[in-house]
């Protein structure tokens, strides 16, 4: 169950910055917001399998919530550009 939970971990997590150089290398104008989209999906995506892996194993909670606090840091900070982006 583990190893299910990490591989998505993985994918989410490196969507996120897969999804920003993305829309930033090819699509600096008006796509760019787009990526930032997905990207902060990839993020909440992230985000419930880090609180999903508590769920499963209360003990790795300390830990896995140094993680969530970054990942929360990431989340907003993808927003404020989403925001920004969208007000030019």
């Amino acid at each position: 169950m583990y190893w299910i939970i990490a591989d998505q971990l993985l994918r989410s997590s490196f969507s996120v910055g897969a999804n920003i150089a993305e829309g930033f290398g090819k699509y600096k104008g008006k796509e760019y917001p787009r990526f930032i989209q997905i990207a902060l999906g990839s993020a909440r995506e992230t985000e419930y399998w880090l609180e999903l892996l508590v769920d499963i194993n209360p003990k790795l909670k300390k830990e896995v919530q140094k993680i969530i606090d970054l990942n929360t840091q990431t989340v907003k900070m993808l927003i404020s550009t989403l925001y920004t982006l969208k007000n030019k």
